[in-house]
């Protein structure tokens, strides 16, 4: 996929920052990428919500794997799911052979019961 699909793997599973505050930095990550939020946040991390420890860490490694996934602000990803909250909303869809298949219905399973 791009750099900027794998840098986003590395923030959610591997940053040890915790998906709710790494959730928190990828809402509304602009044209700058990724990249340019996590100098945002070395620059000031109180703003961020964290400590100087956390964005301490925020250092991604020079090689990261390419996962295949969709993230949440491409055009490809489901329109159902984006309409979920920040915390239950996927931040990355994983997926193998054709994304397009993704446009389809959609099951989603919650703990709630279901609704008439």
């Amino acid at each position: 996929m791009t750099e900027e699909t794998a840098l986003w793997a590395w923030l959610l599973f591997e940053s040890g920052l915790g998906r709710a505050k790494a959730k928190a930095l990828l809402d509304g990550v602009g044209e700058g990428g990724l990249r340019a939020r996590l100098r945002e946040v070395a620059a000031d991390p109180a703003s961020w919500g964290l400590t100087r420890a956390e964005a301490a860490r925020l250092r991604p490694p020079a090689t990261l794997s390419s996962p295949t996934a969709l993230r949440w602000e491409t055009a490809g990803y489901p329109a159902p799911l984006r309409r979920l909250p920040r915390p239950k909303r996927p931040a990355l869809i994983f997926y193998r052979g054709d994304a397009a298949l993704l446009r389809g219905p959609l099951f989603l399973f919650t703990d709630a019961p279901a609704a008439e």
